[in-house]
């Protein structure tokens, strides 16, 4: 139900934009639906906002199917350049 989840989150975030957890969230999704690009970016906002989201990204298991995937490990292990 993952098209589902994404609604209700897609209409949270529309009322609180800059709601870490709500990203978080989204990116979650994304990465249950395996998109690499939509978890990645969604992350991003979400880690800019709070970055303990970063250190729990690294370990929970909704990121797995996008985990080895360049675009998620800049964010989760940001080099000097990097996010």
């Amino acid at each position: 139900r993952l098209a589902e989840a994404w609604s209700v989150l897609d209409k949270a975030a529309a009322q609180r934009p800059n709601d870490a957890s709500i990203l978080y969230a989204r990116a979650s999704v994304r990465g249950l639906q395996g998109n690499a690009e939509g978890a990645s970016a969604e992350l991003k906002k979400s880690v800019a906002l709070d970055s303990k989201f970063r250190f729990q990204a690294a370990s929970d298991s909704d990121f797995d199917k996008v985990r080895d995937e360049a675009t998620f490990i800049d964010i989760i292990e940001p080099s000097n350049a990097g996010a």
